[in-house]
């Protein structure tokens, strides 16, 4: 079974938001995030890595 990283009450808007970064990554330039950014991208890997190793809950 395939696990979306945008599952959960925050993924539809950390979708939208991590979007707009690859928008203005485009161009090749280096992108600074702020803080809403950071913490999304953290919510993102932490949903990926519980994916890929089948565990429920990692320490992090």
């Amino acid at each position: 079974m395939l696990h979306s990283p945008f599952d959960g009450p925050r993924g539809a808007a950390d979708h939208e938001l991590l979007s707009a970064v690859l928008r203005r990554a485009g161009g090749g330039d280096r992108v600074a995030l702020d803080q809403d950014e950071a913490e999304a991208v953290g919510r993102v890997m932490t949903s990926m890595v519980y994916a890929a190793t089948g565990e429920m809950y990692a320490v992090v």
